[in-house]
Order: structure tokens, then sequence, then C-alpha cells
């Protein structure tokens, strides 16, 4: 057996690494030892066991692994691993070049600066997603990145650092800024990567990840950028393009394999297939618990709405609601409810639900806590009451909630005895 003691490199056979139990979840490890990323800083760690199975089948694609003292050294390669790297070490640290220094790097993305000869209209024909996806802001764009030196000799006429400091501000900019700063750290370290290794663009690999393009439109789009395209470009011939292609299409494939792989079997996982399910009669969506987002402040009503579905959940058939998620399925945070902790959020959820709903109905409700990027989420596990569960709010009489498709409907006195005697007797 090799010892990872010793200071000299060891080339170890990746069939022998295997994935254990550790702390709160499962580690990459050679002979009993945790794996470390290159600086030896970061463990090769994760909830789930599918991403480090998946890094290690990569090494096994790359032939023999490079581990001194406990830390992968090599080989060096695009993969999972990298991204992995990156992202404990630079992207959720927040040191990343895009996060620094968004705005200077966006303005330079290819995209922005197209040729100014008939190649253009290639170039464009292969930038369609990202007009389909920014619209006119595509044009404000185009005519603020105008002012930076992008092509050789212009530096002389303009001041760079001023006009991207002017360019800051804008709104566009910031859009998609905070669109970037929302992606979850798995994304943002695909977007950061993507942008590093293929040399400048940043429209394309977000659009990648937020599903705007596919891998073949990726690739597409960064050749034109690149001018790589031997139907538009004289000196490029047609196995440098279709070299090219296959070249980005492979990495941008690598990057959603790392998101995908990275996400399975986790908490995170488990929400966004959730919210990608949409409201129906068995779930629903609420932006917060007790914060009105349109006032600004706290409003008891938004708490009631969230209590009359979990009645109507308890009167019907059970469902899930998400707290947390607008209706759109955007992520909102229950952060915006402005509680010092999840436990005093949960606290709150409990004890509003004991008031207005009853005692009993508490045991049919099961609350979790989930993390997706940096926003949480509320999951509000709602089984069949065992008996009719009736709303009150101070102030006003007890009302009777029931599911009727993706709604949630009161009962008159009329129909409730009916209801329940359908239901619960």
């Amino acid at each position: 057996m090799m010892n990872l003691n010793e200071s000299d490199p060891q080339w170890v056979d990746p069939v022998f690494l295997e994935v254990i139990s550790h702390d709160n979840g499962f580690a990459l490890a050679h002979a009993g030892q945790v794996l470390r990323t290159e600086n030896g800083e970061v463990e090769v760690c994760h909830p789930a066991t599918e991403l480090l199975e998946h890094i290690a089948s990569e090494f096994d694609g790359h032939g023999r692994i490079e581990i001194s003292d406990g830390v992968i050294v090599g080989p060096k390669f695009f993969g999972s691993f990298a991204l992995f790297s990156i992202q404990k070490t630079w992207i959720e640290p927040g040191r990343d070049d895009l996060t620094l220094a968004f705005a200077e790097l966006l303005l330079s993305d290819p995209v922005l600066h197209p040729v100014a000869g008939p190649e253009r209209v290639d170039q464009h024909a292969r930038w369609s997603p990202i007009s389909k996806w920014l619209g006119e802001r595509l044009r404000g764009l185009r005519e603020l990145s105008a002012k930076i030196p992008y092509w050789p000799g212009e530096e002389e006429l303009f001041d760079r650092e001023k006009e991207v400091g002017r360019a800051r501000d804008d709104r566009s900019i910031l859009a998609l800024r905070d669109e970037y700063a929302a992606l979850t750290p798995e994304g943002r370290s695909v977007v950061m990567m993507l942008h590093a290794i293929h040399k400048g663009p940043v429209l394309f690999p977000m659009a990648l990840v937020l599903g705007k393009c596919n891998e073949s439109e990726y690739a597409r789009g960064v050749m034109a950028g690149h001018a790589v395209l031997s139907t538009a470009f004289g000196d490029v011939d047609k196995p440098e393009h279709t070299e090219a292609f296959e070249g980005f299409r492979a990495d941008a494939r690598t990057g959603l394999d790392y998101i995908r792989f990275f996400r399975d079997g986790t908490p995170t996982r488990r929400a966004l297939e959730l919210i990608a399910a949409g409201e129906s009669a068995h779930q629903e969506f609420k932006s917060t618990l007790r914060w009105n987002l349109h006032t600004d402040k706290k409003d008891a009503e938004i708490t009631h709405a969230s209590l009359k579905t979990v009645a109507a959940f308890l009167n019907t058939e059970g469902g899930k609601l998400l707290i947390g998620v607008a209706d759109n399925g955007e992520i909102v945070g229950i952060e915006r409810d402005g509680f010092l902790n999840a436990d005093k959020f949960l606290l709150h959820f409990t004890n509003a639900v004991k008031v207005s709903l009853g005692e009993p109905s508490a045991t049919c409700v099961e609350t979790e806590i989930l993390t997706v990027g940096a926003d949480s989420i509320c999951i509000v596990d709602c089984q069949k009451s065992p008996r009719p569960v009736y709303c009150k709010t101070k102030g006003a009489d007890e009302k009777f909630y029931v599911r009727t498709g993706p709604g949630t409907t009161s009962l008159p006195p009329s129909k409730v005895v009916d209801y329940v005697q359908d239901h619960f007797i």
C-alpha cells in the first residue's frame, strides 16, 4: 500500500479511490485518508455520493491520479474536480473575477463586439440565443461596450477605466450582475470557468447555466465570438471549425454535468425539482410567511394566506406548501421575512398553525428548511387530517378551506356538513 504521508507525490490507480462517510456527508478518500484540493485547504466532501463517484470516474478516464500528502495535484484537466476546486476556493468566498469585476468583464464579452465586415451576419446568426434572452437590452449593452477598447489600437481612443466606471451603474449591467450572483455556487463555478478557459465570454456561459441555450448553441456562439467559423472567415478551414465546435460543446457538457452531479441526491436538487414541478392541486408557492413585499412590512394577511393553504391541504388530500418561492417559481427566500434564523422562522410558523388551525393540526404538518444557493425555502409537508380543520383569525369567524384544482376555496356553511360527511366520516 502506498504511503500518502511521504512528501514525494504518488501515482495512484483511481480504481482504489473510495467514497467514505464523513461528518455530515461523504468524502473522496484513498487508503482511508480524506483527499484535499490542490491548495490543500479544502477536503473533497459533499452531502451526497454522486458527485464524488463522478469525480473518481473522471480521474479514471485520465489514467493515474497524482497524490501528495493527501492533496490531489494531478492530472489537471477541465472536469468536475477542477470545478469543485474553484467553487470552494474562489466562488463561495466571493473572490472570483466575475464577482469582483463583473461590469468590466461583461463589457469585454465578444458578443458585444461584432466585427465590422460582412461576417457580422454570420456572427449574429449564432448569437440568436442571447438576442432572444436579452432583447432590447443587448443593444444598450453594445452601445456601452463600444466605448470600451476591444480591438487592437482602440486603447488610444477611450479612457477605459473612466468608461467602465460610468457603465457600472447601468440598469442592464446591474440586472445581469444580480442574475449571476443569484445563481447557485455550482452554477457560478461553471460560468466562471467557461469564461476563463474560453477567453472572455460571459453571456453565453450564463445563458448555458440559465437554460437559455443548449451545448451546441453555446459552442456556435463562442466560435462566432472568436472568429473560428469556416463559413464566414476565410482563414478558418473546415477541420479547424469542426475541432473548435467539438471542443466548446464538450466543455459546455462537462459544465452541465458538474451542476447535475453536484445536485444529485442533495436537498438542493430536491428543492429545485419541487419548484420545477410548479403549482398544482397538491403544491402551492408563497413568497413569504409574514412580509408584504409590496408595502415592505409585516402583514398578518400574508401569514393568513399560508395558513389557509395548509388548512385546505389538511382537509383535502394533503400537499406541499413552499414558502420562499414566488408564483412564477423564482426563489425569494425566507430570509425576506426577517427572522434571526431558521429556527425562529419555524417556531413562528408552528405557533401560527396551532393558534389558527388547532393543536391537533400541527401533528399533520412537517417542516423542513432547504438551501438553494444563498437563499432558503421552507417545505411544509401536509398530510390529510383525520378530522376537519377550521381556520380562524383574530376578529373573524372560522372558515373551512379545501383545494379545488391549483387553488384554495372557502366552502360556505351550507356545504361544509356534506363535505365533512363525505370525507371524514
